[in-house]
């Protein structure tokens, strides 16, 4: 089985300044011509304002930009069952991955740093379309071989969900570090 989890709120807390992320996507959006609501979420807004290669770039790199000075400032906490039940779930045989819409630079570093174990990852930066598109899920799908029914998302929010949905998987919406094994009473 390949089990696909969130990074930040599901394995991580990463205490990332969001509303100076939000300011600046949204500035750069407008010096693109964009028109912006601005009671649209941060993740809705940058992915409107991904339309082309040159723009998502752009806005990859705004999102590195602060969560690289988060990394470099130790501003993470990795949640306390993250490695436990990811080895747990490794060691039974399954393949344990992340699909989360930090850039794939970041998510790297903290799983070095705290040890994280992986088989693979998917970054905002590592596909066309951030979550809540099911690009990521379908990807790691395809790298592992691994059928729908054989494959679940866990995270912490709608984005999460909605990419599970889109990928046509079963989801597992948690609160923010409550991972917990028996979450997969009667999967595993």
């Amino acid at each position: 089985m390949l089990f696909i989890f969130d990074f930040d709120s599901t394995l991580v807390n990463l205490d990332i300044p969001w509303g100076e992320v939000r300011k600046e996507i949204i500035a750069y959006g407008e010096s693109e011509g964009f028109d912006i609501d601005p009671e649209n979420h941060l993740v809705t807004i940058s992915n409107h304002i991904s339309d082309t290669p040159e723009r998502k770039a752009e806005v990859d790199r705004i999102f590195r930009k602060y969560e690289k000075k988060a990394v470099e400032e130790g501003k993470f906490t990795v949640y306390a069952p993250t490695v436990p039940i990811l080895s747990t779930l490794r060691n039974m045989g399954h393949k344990v991955a992340i699909a989360s819409n930090n850039t794939e630079h970041t998510i790297k570093e903290i799983l070095e740093a705290g040890e994280i174990p992986a088989d693979a990852i998917r970054g905002r930066t590592s596909v066309e379309r951030p979550k809540p598109f099911g690009d990521m899920i379908n990807s790691l799908m395809e790298e592992f071989s691994s059928p729908k029914g054989e494959t679940f998302m866990i995270g912490d929010n709608f984005w999460d969900e909605g990419a599970g949905a889109a990928a046509g998987i079963k989801t597992f919406i948690i609160k923010p570090g409550t991972l917990d094994i028996s979450l997969f009473e009667g999967i595993l």
